[in-house]
């Protein structure tokens, strides 16, 4: 072991040294011990995508189960690694698809962070709730829409994400759309019902941050839909001034 815990299984396992495992494993390596954040081998297999050394880990008895310090599941790690494979199996073995690591998160939100759109795909047909909320609020679509991860949008919105949901923030998908200022997923969005005018808790519109980030092709957009140039926020800005602010003309 190390100073924080982690045995020679771990790092041969994180970085992806099968031969390193397989020595390790035939001379008693335990393939369940967790190092100081309760991880364990397959933890840090499933997070590097390591389909060889799960199976491998999985084949000498590693839990799939084990959960971390943060209630944190291989299944999540997989999920954030985007590797479908990976997800499929701990499914198979029984892991819930809406297992929650600490502050409410689960697999959906990790893989919807990434873009991953396959892996969402199968979680989602595996019963991932669409609209699963983190403890502050936010959905896998609030999340994909921050990261402009259309395709991945379109499709938690076909499995019915609320295009209008909110955060404890008062943000919706569209506020983060027009962050990431992709004027189609804002398009999408507004089509799907999110109102382009939304207010967040200070105020701020869509437009107030599209403009504040200088996306002029998402302004455009939102103010065909209808959102108002005289909108204020609770501080009595309007997105003039917060285009001024962010120094765009």
């Amino acid at each position: 072991g190390t100073e924080t815990g982690w045995t020679g299984l771990m790092w041969a396992a994180f970085n992806g040294r099968k031969p390193v495992c397989e020595y390790l494993l035939s001379k008693g390596a335990e393939p369940g011990a967790r190092d100081g954040t309760g991880r364990t081998a397959l933890y840090w297999a499933a997070s590097k995508g390591r389909e060889d050394i799960c199976d491998l880990l999985l084949a000498k008895g590693a839990d799939p189960a084990a959960r971390d310090a943060n209630a944190s599941l291989p299944l999540h790690e997989a999920a954030a690694a985007g590797n479908r494979r990976l997800c499929q199996l701990f499914l198979d073995l029984g892991s819930d698809p809406n297992a929650q690591a600490t502050g409410g998160v689960r697999p959906l939100h990790l893989t919807a962070d990434g873009g991953h759109a396959e892996v969402c795909a199968l979680l989602l047909a595996r019963g991932a709730e669409p609209d699963a909320r983190t403890e502050h609020g936010w959905t896998p679509l609030h999340i994909g829409a921050r990261k402009g991860h259309r395709s991945l949008c379109e499709l938690l919105l076909a499995k019915g994400a609320s295009a209008s949901a909110v955060t404890e923030e008062g943000d919706t998908p569209l506020h983060w759309a027009a962050f990431a200022g992709d004027k189609g997923l804002c398009e999408l969005l507004i089509a799907k019902g999110a109102p382009a005018g939304a207010n967040q808790k200070d105020g701020y519109t869509p437009l107030h941050v599209a403009a504040l980030h200088g996306h002029a092709e998402a302004c455009e957009t939102l103010l065909s839909k209808g959102a108002k140039l005289e909108a204020r926020t609770v501080e009595g800005f309007t997105p003039l001034h917060m285009a001024s602010m962010g120094a765009h003309k």
